[in-house]
This record gives C-alpha cells, sequence and structure tokens, in this order.
C-alpha cells in the first residue's frame, strides 16, 4: 500500500494514549494512527449496516406480513417478474 504524507494535529491526551497503544504493539505512531482510523472507520460502517436492518425489520413489522412467510413472497414475486418480462 503506497502512503501519502498529509498530517493530522491530535488533542494531547489521544495522542499520548496513541504513542503508548503503538509502544506496546512494538508498531510506529504512523501505523498505529492508521490502523486505529481504519477501525473507527469500519465501527461507522457497521453502525449504517445495523441501522438499516433496524429501519427494514421495523418497516417489516409494520407491513403485517410474518417473517416466516418473507423468503416464499420474494421467490413468487421473482417468479412473476421472469414471466412478465
Amino acid at each position: 500500500m503506497s502512503a501519502e504524507a498529509k498530517n493530522v494535529r491530535l488533542d494531547g491526551p489521544v495522542l499520548a494514549a496513541l504513542q503508548e497503544a503503538a509502544a506496546r504493539r512494538h508498531k510506529t505512531l504512523d501505523e498505529m494512527a492508521s490502523e486505529a482510523v481504519m477501525e473507527g472507520l469500519k465501527a461507522e460502517r457497521l453502525n449504517r449496516v445495523q441501522a438499516l436492518l433496524a429501519k427494514g425489520q421495523r418497516h417489516g413489522a409494520a407491513s403485517g406480513i410474518p417473517e416466516n412467510r418473507v423468503v416464499d413472497l420474494i421467490h413468487a414475486d421473482r417468479k412473476e417478474r421472469r414471466r412478465t418480462r
């Protein structure tokens, strides 16, 4: 992976915690900062997916269709769509 230089300003306590974590893991500050940012981005993505799933579950519950019927209804809908093409 190529690295592009970009400076980021961190508050003193955040920088100190990052330096301590990097030392414990025998990593450079840059490596540790990159990993921390990637973990934060993964967590944000996971939160968005979980929110979307929760929205889908609320919508599904509001539809009144029992969960055990959903797969059959999807298959029937897809079959009908294939037939009308």
